[in-house]
């Protein structure tokens, strides 16, 4: 991914460990995510968007609980915790109406992830994930904050890609020349890493742009 469709990695954790564990193993399975700490307590500070992970132990909730508007948050949450805090854990998120899709919980003191705590954590609807998953999370983020940054004609490109039209027939669609328009898909294939015209169809049905008004 280019650094404009990487997605933000937040760490919010006073648990350094944990943070470096998600870094570590994002790194490990070839994921690039811009790196960011952030503390929920610093007045004014950037609240993380759509898109956009955060890194929180379970230490961390009472202090995002404590978040203005922290309910609302349009964030992925990445949480670390014991498998013997899962109760307590899940209770104070509950509370912050989450789970949100996306939201995952790991046990971190357990690499075979014990059936009780997995059991738990399914039942409130998050996903309970293992490290090996982590990387197609973090790359779904990815596109997701490519969708935000995509102008309208771009998307409306895309769009028309998806449903299968040529280049002329696009042209003729949007009132541009063919090479204006070969040029502009070039270009828009570069950001989303994709080869060819159909990986860039199969990414825009992705970013749900199959279905972009005309």
């Amino acid at each position: 991914m280019d650094n404009e469709t990487e997605p933000r990695l937040f760490l919010a954790s006073r648990d350094p460990m944990i943070g470096g564990w998600f870094v570590h193993r994002l790194a490990a399975a070839g994921v690039k995510v811009s790196v960011e700490k952030h503390d929920w307590c610093t007045q004014g500070a950037e609240i993380p968007g759509a898109g956009d992970m955060i890194v929180l132990g379970q230490a961390d909730i009472r202090r995002l609980m404590s978040k203005p508007g922290a309910a609302t948050f349009d964030v992925r949450i990445l949480l670390g915790v014991s498998a013997l805090n899962i109760g307590s854990v899940l209770s104070a998120l509950a509370r912050l109406g989450r789970p949100r899709p996306g939201d995952a919980i790991v046990v971190l003191d357990n690499r075979n992830q014990p059936l009780g705590p997995v059991v738990a954590v399914a039942t409130e609807g998050y996903l309970s994930l293992p490290a090996e998953i982590l990387g197609p999370l973090v790359e779904e983020a990815a596109f997701r904050r490519l969708a935000l940054t995509l102008e309208p004609d771009e998307a409306r490109l895309l769009s028309l890609l998806a449903r299968g039209f040529s280049n002329a027939r696009i042209a003729e669609a949007v009132g541009w020349h063919q090479s204006q328009v070969k040029s502009r898909l070039r270009t828009l294939m570069r950001r989303l890493n994709v080869a060819n015209r159909t990986a860039a169809a199969v990414a825009a049905f992705r970013l749900g742009l199959d279905t972009f008004p005309d």
